[in-house]
């Protein structure tokens, strides 16, 4: 998805994408990485790790500060098992001095009812009056519980949550080096459920803090980077200066207008900015 984001994003950023080799044709934020390097600090996650609208993500910035190579592997709507279903990747994650895994979410993983495509962020309805249909995550899940009904709901929450737990676990278990679990949000752990109030409630999606101190006893150590009340994004041109309707009137018409040149979901600068600070802190801590 980050070829994408480039088109959709061309007059923004350049993302300086590169493929990690002819068999994944998976295109990663830049700089440009190598999947062998040893001693590496690997970052996986989602569009909060790659980085969308953000000239500067953390993975780029605690490369440069510590002088250290530091590979972007975020990929939009990317959960755990996006990364344990990809051998290279793993292999990579295998040999890498340190691993810091982004907090995602706990709707991007097959369980329950729904079982994860592409890139995790769309899901196939496994059984009921929806068998078979294949919908964006946060569709799927306001369809679930709207046709469904609130009980099959709550048991598929819970389901993505278990499944969650356990796809940590086996990351957990196969990366023999430093693990750091980023908790990148606009709000803290708990406080991002909402299930009263939304089908799916502010990312990462589901992931309570009970989840959050259960990853802490697999041996992860915790970064949690909270930018409450984040404030949208502005987005500019990068060539003009001047304000770029990204979401475009054609390629996005139930968009509300006013939102168009607005990033008001992806992490912002400043939150990539705080995390860095805060993982260069954690990294440097022992």
């Amino acid at each position: 998805m980050g070829i994408g984001y480039q088109g959709t994003d061309r007059n923004v950023i350049d993302y300086d994408l590169w493929y990690a080799d002819g068999n994944t044709r998976l295109a990663f934020r830049g700089p440009r990485g190598d999947l062998s390097a040893p001693g590496a600090i690997c970052c996986i996650g989602a569009a909060q790790t790659f980085g969308r609208f953000v000239p500067r993500p953390f993975a780029q910035q605690i490369g440069e500060i510590l002088g250290r190579p530091v590979l972007n592997l975020g990929f939009s709507g990317a959960g755990p098992e996006f990364y344990l279903g990809k051998p290279p990747l793993m292999t990579c994650l295998a040999g890498a001095e340190m691993v810091v895994v982004q907090s995602m979410s706990a709707r991007s993983v097959s369980a329950g009812v729904f079982e994860t495509r592409g890139n995790n962020g769309v899901l196939r309805f496994l059984d009921g009056p929806r068998k078979g249909q294949v919908l964006k995550a946060q569709k799927a899940y306001r369809t679930l519980r709207e046709e469904y009904g609130e009980d099959a709901f709550r048991a598929q929450v819970a389901a993505v949550q278990a499944a969650w737990l356990d796809r940590h676990q086996d990351l957990a278990a196969r990366i023999p080096g430093r693990k750091i679990f980023l908790w990148l949000s606009s709000e803290a752990p708990g406080d991002n459920v909402k299930l009263d109030k939304s089908a799916v409630g502010t990312f990462p999606h589901f992931v309570d803090a009970e989840m959050v101190e259960k990853v802490a006893g697999m041996g992860f150590e915790v970064v949690t980077c909270v930018l409450k009340d984040m404030p949208p994004q502005v987005l500019v041109n990068d060539r003009t200066g001047v304000v770029e309707q990204v979401y475009n009137a054609r390629d996005f018409p139930d968009r509300p207008d006013r939102t168009r040149a607005l990033n008001g979901y992806y992490a912002t600068p400043d939150l990539h900015d705080l995390a860095a600070r805060k993982l260069i802190r954690q990294i440097l801590s022992v």
